[in-house]
């Protein structure tokens, strides 16, 4: 027989409070990756991090892993819900059986992947380098008389760069709704964005998941890669050519970067617009 021991006993109390802590939150945690986690190889990953660093393990889950941003996404569909229900009825949108036989398997996944249907009467203009997409941008934006929205990942304010802020501020003066939406990441650390030229002349300018608010360090790795320029919701320019003397120069360039944009027009263009906004566009296309 030994001795009752006061504190022995509240630190063998401590340990097992801890230790069932540390399992539950494991516990709780891995099933959450398993049940959430779409990629099978990231879910096991999280499970041995979860596992084999006790307490610190699910709180690092919790603090990383968790895809909040998906699920700030879904509650925004659930808030338009009504609208996409209401486009859905549009009489320009076409299901699998009034497309073209050859396009009906499109049809059918692009049905099931969002709330969208492939829609008839679209032109799709690729648009070869910097050398043909910079003039078609410039051009949409020159001509918009309603709206200009503008997301992309690298601005520079040099160079090709310069005309696109002077375009931009020219649309600002002629009283048009313009938006520009910037990553973060090149926005506050790159020597040569956009970003405070634009701010100058009065284009209002949004940043993509501000890196060094404390909120938002969880979602780090996630970048806005999006180039994508829509005009009066008419005109729609994207593809993966970012606003950058990279891809063009006024003097000629044999070692700019290569890549691809679109220019598309036609209802596609105005998807997240009222119902009568697209009957107007269908009959105008």
């Amino acid at each position: 027989m030994f001795p009752w021991n006061g504190s022995t006993g509240s630190c063998t109390a401590g340990l097992f409070l801890t230790a069932t802590l540390a399992v539950s939150a494991a516990l709780l945690a891995s099933a959450h990756a398993i049940i959430w986690k779409r990629d099978s190889r990231a879910a096991l990953l999280w499970i041995v991090v979860i596992w084999l660093v006790p307490l610190a393990g699910p709180l690092f889950y919790l603090l990383f892993g968790v895809n909040r941003s998906a699920r700030r996404a879904t509650a925004l569909r659930r808030e338009t819900g009504r609208a996409q229900s209401s486009l859905a009825g549009a009489p320009e949108l076409a299901g699998p059986s009034a497309v073209p036989k050859a396009l009906q398997p499109l049809a059918t996944l692009v049905g099931q992947l969002v709330p969208r249907r492939l829609l008839p009467g679209n032109r799709i203009e690729p648009l070869v380098d910097g050398t043909q997409a910079y003039p078609a941008m410039l051009e949409a934006i020159e001509g918009a008389r309603e709206s200009l929205a503008l997301a992309t990942y690298i601005f520079d304010r040099d160079g090709i760069g310069q005309q696109f802020v002077e375009a931009l501020g020219r649309a600002v003066a002629r009283g048009l709704e313009v938006r520009v939406l910037l990553d973060d990441t090149d926005a506050r650390f790159s020597w040569g964005s956009a970003a405070r030229a634009l701010r100058r002349a009065r284009v209002p300018v949004g940043v993509f998941i501000p890196t060094l608010v404390p909120a938002s360090f969880r979602a780090a790795n996630l970048r806005n890669h999006s180039k994508i320029l829509v005009a009066d919701g008419r005109v729609g320019l994207t593809g993966g050519i970012n606003i950058a003397t990279d891809y063009w120069r006024a003097d000629g360039c044999e070692e700019c970067s290569r890549d691809l944009h679109f220019r598309l027009q036609g209802p596609v263009v105005a998807h997240r617009r009222r119902p009568e906004r697209l009957d107007q566009i269908g009959a105008n296309s």
